[in-house]
């Protein structure tokens, strides 16, 4: 959600300044052209802030936990198969040894792969999460724009200096609050162990 929301702001910044540095003198002198009424939304405070994107990062944080734990109860395991591997390997043919050691480097290589698929599985769970937030709030930043009489919304990361009369954060929580009080972060079925 922080990529795509920086490319957006980028985006929108680069537009903001070409505009301003590369055309004064076309802005100054066509006449009927609406003056810029700039908004200030801090995305950072709406990514943090909103219940929606809390509940993302708790769902997430749970889930990480939920993997760890997997891990480590996994880990454990290996590690005691190791340990047994190697006490059999006086007591088994060296082939028989070399077999048994093949098995269990496939098993600790399928374990690896697990978690990998595991870890990519909860990050596009939560692009697909961040995905329903963004879906939500533009709506609401489109609304704002327009109810307060903006032509130009800007992130207030970008911004050094601003009236406070020109920051529509708090509004844009209250709203997307309403809207979306929470998503879901769903992993595929195969991966939600």
């Amino acid at each position: 959600m922080q990529a795509c929301m920086n490319r957006i702001v980028s985006l929108s910044c680069a537009c903001v300044l070409m505009a301003l540095t590369a055309f004064p003198a076309v802005a100054q002198s066509a006449a009927g052209l609406p003056a810029a009424r700039i908004l200030i939304v801090d995305m950072k405070r709406v990514q943090k802030e909103s219940v929606a994107a809390q509940s993302v990062q708790s769902q997430v944080q749970a889930l990480e936990e939920r993997m760890q734990a997997d891990f480590k109860a996994i880990n454990e395991s290996l590690q005691g198969q190791q340990e047994a591997l190697k006490q059999q390997q006086t007591l088994l043919s060296p082939d028989a040894f070399d077999e048994r050691r093949r098995e269990f480097e496939d098993r600790v290589r399928e374990e690896e792969r697990q978690l990998q698929e595991r870890q990519r599985a909860l990050q596009v769970a939560v692009r697909n999460a961040q995905r329903d937030i963004l879906k939500s709030l533009d709506p609401i930043l489109r609304t704002l724009k327009d109810e307060k009489g903006g032509n130009i919304l800007i992130d207030r990361q970008v911004i050094l200096t601003g009236d406070s009369d020109l920051d529509i954060t708090d509004t844009v929580i209250q709203r997307l609050n309403a809207a979306l009080p929470s998503v879901s972060v769903n992993l595929p079925a195969a991966n939600a162990r």
